[in-house]
């Protein structure tokens, strides 16, 4: 509510993490180009935090400096980036121990974008072997036709199971 706030030095919204970061960031607030991109958090009057943006500009009113601040709510976003990174991470750490041969291939060729340590011990094959090549170019299929039914397949529902195909 505006009137919660009018009145109020923008510190006293900081949680503790963030006021140092503002404190450091002062001096360039009232510089000739301002500040871009300053990260803090700010507890709002729910009581829940929210991240800000901020970006700031002095503007010299004769007797006085005032700053032109534009503060963005970036919570939603960092919340995004944030999950996507564990996912990420989740991924890549499954991918790699996996005893299991797993390989990504690009599906328009079969050029080798990823093996793991599964597809070495399995195949033989580590990634300087495969990178760059297609499935095809290494001749790891006996018969380029089960690539074939495998690409039909994918491009039809996305997914195949159960293909039986010897390498």
């Amino acid at each position: 509510v505006r009137e919660d706030v009018i009145g109020q030095p923008f510190e006293s919204f900081l949680v503790a993490d963030s006021r140092q970061t503002f404190a450091d960031n002062l001096p360039s607030l009232f510089m000739d180009k301002g500040v871009q991109n300053i990260f803090v958090t700010v507890v709002i009057n729910s009581g829940e935090e929210r991240i800000l943006s901020v970006h700031s500009r002095p503007v010299d009113r004769k007797t006085e400096t005032h700053l032109h601040c534009v503060l963005t709510d970036i919570t939603a976003s960092r919340v995004a980036e944030e999950a996507l990174r564990s996912s990420e991470e989740k991924f890549s750490r499954v991918f790699r121990t996996s005893p299991d041969s797993i390989n990504i291939n690009r599906l328009r060729d079969g050029m080798y974008l990823e093996i793991n340590d599964g597809f070495t011990r399995l195949t033989g094959y580590t990634q300087a072997d495969v990178a760059g090549k297609t499935s095809l170019e290494i001749a790891i299929w006996a018969d380029p036709a089960d690539r074939d039914r495998l690409v039909q397949g994918l491009r039809a529902t996305g997914t195949v199971h159960d293909l039986e195909a010897r390498f």
